[in-house]
């Protein structure tokens, strides 16, 4: 069985909209203030990492390593 990695984008994303085009599933979509993935679509093309000019992208087993991380489920609030 393949295990898929899911992205998260962390709080330091300046909601640029770079990623939106390369995201083949549209699984990046507008938060309330940055741009958050739908973990259960985020299918890790990674296309999104290369273009992210503050490498806000991050694994989301990693999120919590490089800062707060924000959940569409939250509405683009942090999750504590």
């Amino acid at each position: 069985m393949i295990q898929v990695v899911a992205y998260k984008i962390i709080s330091t994303c300046t909601a640029c909209g770079l990623c939106l085009p390369e995201c083949p599933i549209d699984a990046i979509v507008a938060g309330d203030s940055i741009y958050v993935i739908d973990r259960d679509n985020c299918c890790d093309f990674e296309d999104c990492l290369a273009v992210c000019p503050v490498n806000a992208i991050v694994p989301s087993d990693n999120a919590d390593a490089h800062a707060p991380a924000l959940s569409p489920a939250t509405s683009g609030r942090m999750i504590e």
